[in-house]
């Protein structure tokens, strides 16, 4: 692009070809295909002063981009950014202000929220795009698909983001136009550092790219930012376990009942609840089932063993429940006259969904009234959360990812699937008898596979398909019975919102 000689297919893959931000990263973080060119590595490094273009290469080829852009195969925005010959103050304090100012109206609202309750704090708010450039620049990994822990992990991220900009560029949000200068200093360091040692500008930008350098006080000598003690410290935090994670339990509302009228005659799914009272469901069809705004746990007496009953509440009971506690007992009393019980005694009146309780040494979420999910997080030391992190990232071919890599991740899964909860034996025993089959699946095989066991693990999914390695396609399903059926006591646990105080109640069954 900067000198239009023929590109050479067979030398792609060389260091003879780089891919030029036409207006640099440090001034603005574009990494759109409108601000990059292709061009010869030697000419990428033949820039002015300021980073752009230098004007023999602009002189030379305006006319071949000229016909390019009006012939309709370059935009508007790259051919203006090709031509550019300098950069305003005032655009330069754009390019600062579009990398501070968020945009959000949630985040907004919630920065007033805080900074009228503490009005000697000074609330900023940090984009989520400085933690992703940061992550990017830092090689910080992120998998959703390992466990929960990466939410805190971003929150950690625009901390430590806010940190630096309060200790090295304070006056940033106030006085942004004051940073113009700032910007162009750190652009005549790159353009000095890429004359002296041919290294190129990193992609960052001005917040990312300062953080990513040590500050010294030119007055004093003293280092005010060690970017690869922040950077270290950083990683050794992103490798803690003890992260606390809660979910938020809910009781369910809106529709009263699955909104689906199914025929009597439908075979799948038989109707329970009337259409309109007084029509026969096997003749006019009806709904399926109620909808539960939260359950009952509730013990009673067949004989002479005691039984306990999880019970849903149908929205529309819930509702009559608020106005009037007794009416739980009455429904409580009317479904163990129905299951031929005696003497229903009501042991948790509300169970929302993801209440968390714990048992036989488990942690558990109720997810329905015949699902419960595991509550312990999944951790990964070492290379294999970065192992996991390139199998599960749908971007990356099988070619970036090793076989042995594989198989070491799937036996860590083998061995952890154990420590997470001794319900997961259905699904760890197969694994581990079939891991000479995994063995011999394709990458693209083991990488389906991991990937399955992962999402279970995080209690993505209620069920996993193991039928790679000769286990069901459905296996691992987390019943409820077993909690029923157990003469043990559970014990739930009622968190605060950062998971830092609980409140347990041990309940006997």
């Amino acid at each position: 692009m900067y000198s239009a000689t023929p590109l050479k297919l067979e030398l792609l893959h060389t260091n003879q070809y780089q891919v030029d931000h036409i207006i640099p990263q440090s001034y603005i973080k574009d990494d759109s295909f409108e601000n990059k060119a292709l061009v010869l590595a030697g000419e990428n490094q033949r820039k002015s002063d300021a980073l752009l273009i230098d004007s023999s290469i602009r002189t030379a080829m305006a006319p071949y981009w000229r016909a390019l852009h009006q012939a309709g195969l370059m935009g508007d925005k790259k051919f203006n950014s090709l031509m550019c010959s300098s950069i305003s103050d005032k655009r330069v304090r754009g390019f600062i202000a579009r990398q501070l100012v968020e945009t959000s109206q949630i985040v907004k609202l919630a920065g007033m929220m805080l900074q009228s309750n503490y009005p000697e704090a000074d609330v900023q708010p940090v984009k989520a795009s400085l933690g992703h450039d940061l992550r990017a620049q830092a090689g910080f990994i992120k998998c959703r698909e390992v466990n929960d822990f990466h939410h805190a992990h971003d929150a950690l991220i625009a901390c430590e983001v806010g940190r630096y900009i309060n200790q090295c560029h304070p006056g940033i949000y106030d006085n942004p136009i004051g940073y113009a200068r700032a910007v162009r200093e750190l652009v005549r360091k790159q353009n000095e550092e890429m004359r002296k040692y041919g290294r190129l500008p990193g992609s960052a930008g001005f917040i990312v790219g300062g953080f990513m350098r040590t500050h010294v006080d030119v007055d004093t000598g003293e280092v005010v930012w060690d970017a690869e003690e922040e950077l270290s410290r950083i990683r050794a935090y992103l490798d803690y376990s003890n992260v606390f994670v809660t979910r938020m339990p809910e009781e369910t509302s809106g529709a009263l009942w699955n909104a689906t009228i199914y025929s009597p005659h439908y075979g799948k799914t038989a109707p329970t609840l009337h259409i309109k009272q007084g029509l026969d469901v096997q003749r006019y069809g009806g709904y399926s089932s109620a909808t539960f705004a939260y359950f009952t746990l509730y013990v009673a007496e067949r004989g002479k063993k005691r039984k306990a009953e999880l019970l849903g509440i149908p929205i529309s009971v819930a509702r009559k429940i608020e106005g009037e506690p007794s009416k739980l007992d009455a429904f409580v009393a009317q479904d163990a006259e129905a299951k031929k019980l005696k003497h229903p005694l009501i042991i948790r009146a509300r169970i929302l969904k993801y209440a968390r309780f714990e048992m036989e040494g488990n942690q558990f979420y109720f997810a329905a009234q015949d699902a419960v999910y595991s509550a312990r997080q999944l951790v990964l030391k070492g290379d294999l959360y970065s192992v996991a992190a390139k199998a599960c990232d749908k971007h990356l071919n099988d070619s970036c990812i090793s076989n042995e890599d594989l198989i070491r991740l799937y036996d860590e899964l083998v061995h952890k699937g154990d420590l997470l909860c001794n319900k997961f034996g259905n699904v760890t025993d197969v694994l581990r008898a079939g891991r000479e089959r995994y063995a011999g699946l394709s990458i693209s095989e083991k990488r389906q596979l991991v990937c399955n066991v992962l999402a279970y693990y995080r209690s993505a999914t209620a069920r996993v398909d193991i039928s790679l390695v000769g286990g069901p396609k459905h296996a691992g399903n987390l019943g409820i019975a077993f909690v029923l059926n157990n003469p043990e006591a559970i014990v739930f646990v009622d968190q605060s919102v950062t998971g830092m105080f609980e409140k347990r109640t041990r309940v006997e069954l």
